[in-house]
């Protein structure tokens, strides 16, 4: 039996922001009936025989794809549509179409979760998924397992072994992915380095504003090709509701937090000089961190609350008070192997404490 995957560009829509965007500005119905007109008319069909392990070429934008395989579960006929003397017919197929996260049926997720350094796992039994995206793959399996009472959603943002350095992370596609599921929100643990000397290794930082200092990240959904600019709100990136059940989950489990803490981003992978440290403390920042950009603000244009805590693992170079020394990864995992125990207490009693959007 031969599979035929048809690749074409589907101008918008891959988010329920983006989509509100097209109904306020009156484009929904005309985008609907261009990508028609891109399905019927100047639709690419390459042949994949099971025997010849032909390979779809990779298009260089992240053209959104109509995958059209054979299925006993779900079948629909394709109509037939002839342009010039090519003639595409496709029947009897199961379409799963990748046009923006679908409403999911099966995995299915209430909550989400992005762990960092040294916390790669959320649970100890966990279902594992390969999930594909229209920005290509995320940084590792989807893991979805029950934690305080309800479904999460897993994925680790630098890989299952670490492998994935924080300026190579495929933020897009972690954050489409989890949305795919039906995450309502997203929950971020992190590691990060302290720019006070009142801010201790070991302590937790529930993050309540950012100062981005990275570059050459695709942090965006919205990039144009579809002549709709959007500029999402992003005064206040963390969700005061889930920073509240953060706080209330520390002090149940007996965990020192500070209730609030700007995070300046940096790209990495290297840490900060003394004089940068020096400079990002003289602008108000807390903590230094390498992914709560742009992490955060496409769940912002997701629709998604997002909520940044911040284990505290070292103190960044340079800070006024104390004893000069660099800092080394092996130190900041270290600390993270120490504290991971009560990471996963706080994350499992906020996760209890919240309650998903009953409407869902």
């Amino acid at each position: 039996m031969t599979s035929r995957i048809a690749s074409f560009r589907f101008p918008g829509l891959e988010c329920p922001a983006r989509r509100q965007v097209y109904a306020s500005k009156g484009l929904l119905r005309r985008a609907l009936l261009r990508s028609l007109r891109v399905v019927l008319g100047y639709c690419r069909v390459f042949d994949v025989g099971r025997q010849s392990g032909t390979k779809v070429p990779r298009r260089s934008s992240p053209a959104v794809e109509v995958c059209v395989t054979t299925s006993a579960r779900r079948r629909a006929d394709v109509v037939t549509q002839t342009r010039s003397e090519q003639t595409l017919t496709l029947t009897s197929t199961v379409m799963r179409t990748r046009l923006w996260p679908p409403v999911p049926v099966s995995p299915r997720a209430a909550i989400g979760v992005v762990g960092g350094s040294g916390f790669y796992e959320l649970a100890d039994q966990v279902d594992r998924f390969n999930v594909d995206t229209p920005y290509g793959p995320p940084s590792g399996e989807l893991h979805i397992a029950e934690l305080g009472g309800k479904a999460v959603a897993f994925i680790s943002r630098h890989g299952a072994e670490h492998t994935v350095p924080a300026h190579r992370v495929n933020f897009r596609a972690n954050v489409w992915a989890l949305q795919s599921v039906g995450v309502q929100a997203i929950i971020a643990p992190c590691s990060v380095g302290s720019l006070s000397a009142s801010i201790t290794p070991g302590q937790m930082v529930i993050l309540d504003d950012l100062i981005d200092r990275t570059h050459g990240r695709a942090d965006t959904y919205f990039d144009g090709d579809d002549g709709v600019v959007n500029h999402v709100t992003f005064g206040r990136p963390y969700d005061e509701a889930l920073r509240a059940l953060a706080a209330q989950a520390c002090a149940a489990e007996g965990v020192v937090c500070h209730p609030a803490g700007t995070v300046v981003v940096i790209n990495g992978p290297r840490f900060s000089t003394r004089a940068e440290s020096r400079w990002f403390a003289s602008l108000g920042a807390s903590v230094v961190n390498m992914t709560q950009y742009p992490e955060a603000v496409l769940a912002a244009e997701m629709a998604l609350p997002y909520c940044g805590i911040a284990l505290v693992t070292d103190y960044d170079a340079g800070i006024e008070g104390i004893v000069d020394r660099a800092v080394t990864m092996e130190e900041v995992l270290s600390v993270m192997r120490q504290n991971v125990g009560a990471f996963r207490r706080v994350l499992e009693r906020m996760i209890s404490l919240w309650q998903p959007d009953a409407r869902s």
